[in-house]
């Protein structure tokens, strides 16, 4: 009666999107790539990957992922490792997650065990997904 509703965290609502999200594009525990990826929905990446990530909507990075690479989306949920600079809307990194370069966000989470070594800027938020947007439009 008294009690207020407790808000979700991010990172449940990152965690409800990635569940909600239709994933377009799969890379496989057992795949190992070479060169820049872009899609215009959604990209889960669970092997290995070298190179940049593009996605209008939402990149989840796998537990036994290992991207070296940047990262630009509109939402990141970092489960597995990562090398590279990060430009997003939403950031989640969960307790199993690290990132290693600069990051460029709107909003961040970080859940306790989670790791990351670089500067973070935080941003203007509707600028960066908006560049998102401008992807899925073009």
């Amino acid at each position: 009666m008294f009690s207020k509703p407790i808000p979700k965290s991010t990172s449940e609502n990152s965690r409800n999107r990635s569940q909600n999200e239709k994933i377009t594009s799969i890379i496989g525990e057992d795949l190992r790539i070479e060169g820049n990826l872009n899609s215009q929905t959604t990209i889960r990446i669970d092997g290995q990957v070298s190179g940049d990530v593009e996605a209008a909507n939402l990149i989840i990075i796998g537990e036994k992922a290992l991207l070296k690479g940047n990262l630009k989306s509109n939402a990141v949920l970092v489960h597995g490792q990562v090398t590279g600079d990060v430009q997003c809307g939403e950031l989640v990194i969960t307790k199993s997650g690290s990132i290693t370069g600069e990051m460029n966000v709107g909003s961040i989470e970080i859940e306790m065990g989670g790791h990351y070594n670089g500067t973070l800027t935080m941003g203007n938020q509707e600028k960066i997904i908006a560049l998102g947007k401008e992807k899925r439009q073009a």
